[in-house]
């Protein structure tokens, strides 16, 4: 073939795959589709695992500087790398014996969660209980907090010694309340006890949650708590902590030193939600973060164990200091200036930008909170570093001072040459979105194109590229591309789940599909994307098949009314309403609260006949 012949092959494939677009540049297209794809490299995913390896060599023996390998780990690299690579990193963290027990603590919960996500719920509780993680209990709620009245408010079980047989009143008039069983089988959430799952209405509320833990000794120990809003915690009928903060809850939060005594202990947490993440994590350890040997957990009383209540809690402010007993607290104390802005020696600046670094995972204060922010720019300040402008971007909430540090971190990394060149790609991207969000889109792709140049080997950069060919009308090349790049990252749950929403956006819904399918079972869950793979199968026809995988993902958590109530949609389109209330009714009695099931229910009611069970339902 000619030369001239090979620089119009593209644009005749273009042509032939879907036209050229109105407007369309016959001069630029070919640039787009003679490039390749991704350039030579390790790309993002595993360059950034092998950051973090990095990390864990500066940071040896027991620093708890360890933890920042940790910490972000899995939103960032989840589904991402080969299988076996995640988990063979957390499992050597916690298996180091040489770590900081808490650092070890950590890894074991991350790789709880790699088990909980491939469908392994036994070897998941097994690895939560053994690191001290309470995920068993009974919660009751809703409460008011209207206002946040109910803070400060001394609600019944508070007031009152538990039975499982007690009624209370709660936010809803006339509405009876009673404690009811959460447990990790129910609902598997990584530990974390999630009271929107099963509690309505879930807005301006606060609930409570109470278990027992049995040790043989009186033990010297360490409640760690993560929670979604403001908390009061009691072990026994004496108040342990408390906390005032609304943000996204998360295991490394907080740390009360506590004293188990021999035998079972009540604990009891109450928590608040206004519109965010109602619930909680909680782990007992001793006061070194070594698990607790022989530690026993029940969500049932057993014959003997104290049921007294605490009695109304007393105001005061938020108890969320625990120097030596938390990695938040560790890393603070390396870094004096966090608490004191004003101290004379506020510390090195790389541990105030590991500090940054933590909290821009652990979300430990208030989401208007400006602390995380102040503390970056004044390390910004001492450092002048592009990754210290990086790290004050991402920790500021306000969108002007925060593009303000983006900008000032992509100027300092394109003077920093190679040494910035992947921070540079990272902050270009970013800056790329926010652009585009603004409505700038010619500089969108600006920015773009350069992130391109300078970090060739990045998928995510890539797909943005794929992205601007399906917009400018080749949806066709888009997916050719994207097959491709999917070869070199064959394992990217990101890349695979982008292909599937591009070919079912094309009507290629039986191949979207079977990609769907592919990545489910790659990653080891049958249930996994049900709701698109539903959704699909529902599309093509086949209810009888979208009704097989809703029950999957109904029996994977039996414990989560929405499974149940997306069960009796499928159900109910393939004709079965009977099956249909059977499922809604399941989940009605996991959330008896909750407005809407009882909506949906009294109109499957009505549809069946039923008229006088339709009216009560819908009372």
């Amino acid at each position: 073939m000619s030369a001239p012949a090979r620089r119009l092959l593209p644009v005749l494939l273009l042509l032939a795959a879907g036209g050229m677009p109105a407007g369309g540049s016959a001069a630029s297209t070919p640039s787009v589709v003679e490039s390749p794809v991704i350039g030579e490299g390790p790309g993002r995913w595993e360059r950034e695992l092998q950051r973090r390896e990095r990390l864990l060599a500066r940071a040896r023996g027991r620093d708890p500087a360890a933890a920042l390998a940790l910490v972000g780990l899995l939103p960032q690299l989840e589904g991402e790398l080969p299988p076996g690579r995640l988990e063979a990193f957390v499992d050597g963290v916690a298996s180091d014996g040489a770590r900081h027990p808490l650092v070890r603590s950590y890894a074991g919960y991350l790789r709880a969660r790699l088990h909980e996500e491939a469908g392994q719920l036994a070897e998941a509780k097994a690895r939560l209980a053994a690191e001290g993680y309470l995920t068993d209990w009974q919660i009751v709620g809703p409460f008011e907090n209207a206002g946040r009245k109910g803070e400060a408010e001394a609600f019944a079980p508070e007031l009152e010694p538990f039975s499982s047989t007690q009624e209370m009143f709660g936010k809803l008039p006339d509405e009876p309340l009673t404690w009811r069983s959460y447990d990790y089988e129910g609902i598997p959430r990584a530990g974390y006890v999630s009271f929107d799952d099963l509690l309505r209405p879930n807005e301006d509320v606060t609930g409570y949650a109470t278990c027992w833990v049995h040790v043989d000794a009186r033990t010297e120990a360490t409640l760690h708590l993560g929670t979604g809003g403001p908390y009061v915690a009691w072990v026994g009928t004496k108040a342990v902590g408390q906390g005032d903060a609304y943000r996204s809850p998360h295991p490394l939060q907080e740390a009360h030193p506590v004293v188990l005594e021999a035998g079972w202990n009540r604990v009891l947490i109450k928590t608040s939600a206004q519109s965010g993440m109602w619930g909680f994590h909680a782990r007992l350890s001793q006061r070194s973060g070594v698990p607790i040997g022989g530690l026993r957990a029940t969500e049932e009383p057993p014959e003997g164990a104290p049921v007294e209540a605490p009695g109304p809690s007393t105001s005061g402010a938020s108890t969320t200091e625990a120097d030596t007993l938390s990695l938040r607290g560790l890393l603070e104390r390396r870094y004096p200036g966090a608490r004191d802005p004003g101290a004379k020696r506020p510390g090195k600046g790389a541990a105030g930008l590991e500090l940054v670094e933590l909290y821009r995972w652990i979300h430990p204060f208030d989401r208007d909170d400006t602390s995380a922010a102040e503390l970056a720019r004044r390390v910004d300040v001492q450092l002048g570093s592009t990754r210290s402008a990086w790290a004050r971007s991402l920790v500021d909430r306000d969108p002007n001072t925060s593009l303000e540090a983006l900008e000032l971190g992509i100027a300092r990394a394109r003077k920093g040459g190679e040494d910035s060149a992947i921070l540079l790609g990272d902050m270009l991207l970013e800056m790329a979105w926010r652009q585009r969000s603004l409505g700038l889109e010619q500089r969108y792709r600006d920015l773009v194109d350069e992130a391109r140049q300078v970090v060739p080997d990045d998928p995510m950069i890539a797909l943005a590229v794929i992205d601007r060919l399906s917009e400018d009308g080749y949806p066709w090349v888009a997916v050719a591309r994207l097959r491709t790049l999917i070869e070199r990252f064959p394992s990217s749950s990101t890349l695979r789940q982008n292909l599937a929403s591009r070919l079912r956006g094309q009507g290629r819904t039986e191949d979207a599909l079977t990609t769907l399918a592919a990545l489910a079972a790659d990653r080891g869950t049958t249930e996994g994307f049900a709701s698109a793979r539903i959704e699909a199968l529902l599309e093509l026809g086949r209810p009888d098949d979208a009704a097989q995988v809703a029950r999957a993902a109904a029996d994977a958590t039996p414990g989560v009314p929405e499974a149940h109530a997306r069960l009796a949609d499928v159900e109910l389109a393939r004709g079965d309403i009977n099956a249909a209330r059977a499922a809604l009714g399941r989940a009605i009695a996991l959330a008896p609260h909750a407005a809407d099931l009882h909506t949906s229910m009294g109109s499957l009611l009505l549809r069946s006949g039923a008229r006088a069970g339709a009216i009560a339902a819908f009372e």
